[in-house]
């Protein structure tokens, strides 16, 4: 399958999109948000990366930048894993690499996380691997919580 027909099996699937904002897309959402991940790594140096084990494709993990209003801009780290996938460690081995190139690589100081506040398994991930939850949510976003990463040395 190639990536745009993943990812649009991945955005149509209501059970994969339970916890990511906005839910279920449409059909033909994928081709947008495909030319947004690859105009944005142009842009930037990184963005969201494919992942596959041995061939198969597994979901898409990454680095966005994102405003959700004055109080909340930054660089977001984010995921979505087909749901064949889940509870095999993926998200959670994704994202602590993609983590790690945000701190050693790019020398980002700060990054963060919306989470579901009913999305246990990334409520889960996302402690473990340093990240802590903020007390305040983004207006527009009151469902989910934000959770942070900061190194001590800014």
């Amino acid at each position: 399958m190639d990536d745009l027909a993943f990812l649009e099996k991945l955005y149509t699937d209501e059970q994969i999109m339970k916890h990511i904002p906005g839910g279920k897309r449409e059909s033909g959402a994928a081709i947008k948000s495909l030319t947004k991940f690859i105009q944005f790594y142009d842009q930037n140096g990184f963005g969201m990366y494919l992942l596959e084990s041995k061939g198969i494709q597994i979901g898409y993990c990454g680095l966005r930048t994102f405003e959700w209003d004055a109080n909340f801009i930054g660089t977001e780290l984010g995921y979505i894993i087909d749901k064949t996938h889940w509870g095999k460690g993926y998200a959670k081995e994704a994202a602590e690499a993609v983590l790690n190139f945000a701190l050693k690589t790019l020398k980002l100081s700060k990054i963060l996380a919306l989470v579901g506040d009913g999305n246990i398994a990334s409520v889960k991930i996302v402690s473990c691997i340093g990240f802590v939850r903020e007390q305040r949510k983004p207006k527009n976003l009151s469902t989910n919580s934000v959770w942070k990463f900061q190194t001590l040395d800014p």
